[in-house]
């Protein structure tokens, strides 16, 4: 029988160019768990034009909130974001629970309190696990932020994608550009265009 010609293989044309960690301006909304360790990573590939934009006026304009449990891992993303220590000394071990039904007849309980075990010790179970107020996790990445900017106050109300032509040879070759508005600490409104603030509006939205 006959061999079949293997074809070249095509690249994608939805492959985008990476990009340039000097010239790129990176906004990123929300000061959020997410939006920070984003910020983070990064700066850590060489980025230094970042901008976070968070509605709140402040890191202490709401409640506390709840806390996280996460896992102490050694290679995993606390340690990448390099903060694992920082979390782990805010710890709050829970080495017991307890359920309850809505009468308040108690149901059950578990946890390494009962297992007898030292309330110093740190064994399997409870090292693995860290329980850590949200607010503190955010401060401490906060913290760990070198060149982004937070601007506190802002509310993201539009954004769109806009098209520009940077060929000057006049060819189709175009360059993809995030323009954003946000009203700012309920009054005026900022246009963004990327990280960048490019022009203040007085009038109210």
């Amino acid at each position: 029988h006959k061999e079949r010609k293997k074809e070249p293989m095509k690249r994608s044309r939805n492959t985008r160019q990476r990009l340039d960690p000097q010239q790129s301006s990176i906004a990123i909304v929300g000061s959020g768990l997410a939006g920070l360790s984003t910020a983070i990573s990064l700066e850590q590939a060489g980025f230094t034009n970042i901008a976070i934009y968070e509605r709140d006026e402040s890191l202490e304009s709401r409640a506390a909130g709840y806390g996280l449990t996460l896992t102490y891992h050694p290679t995993g993303i606390l340690q990448k974001l390099g903060v694992l220590e920082q979390v782990a000394a805010a710890d709050c071990p829970s080495r017991c629970h307890y359920l309850f039904q809505s009468d308040g007849e108690l149901q059950g309980y578990f946890g390494n309190a009962f297992s007898g075990a030292s309330d110093s010790a740190r064994g399997t179970g409870q090292r693995g696990n860290l329980r850590v107020p949200r607010q503190t996790i955010r401060s401490i990445l906060m913290d760990r932020l070198k060149h982004t900017k937070i601007h506190w106050g802002h509310k993201l109300i539009e954004m769109k994608s806009i098209l520009l032509d940077t060929d000057d040879d006049g060819g189709d070759e175009d360059t993809e550009q995030v323009r954003m508005v946000f009203e700012v600490n309920n009054k005026g409104s900022n246009n963004v265009v990327a990280g960048t603030v490019e022009e203040e509006e007085e009038e109210q939205q």
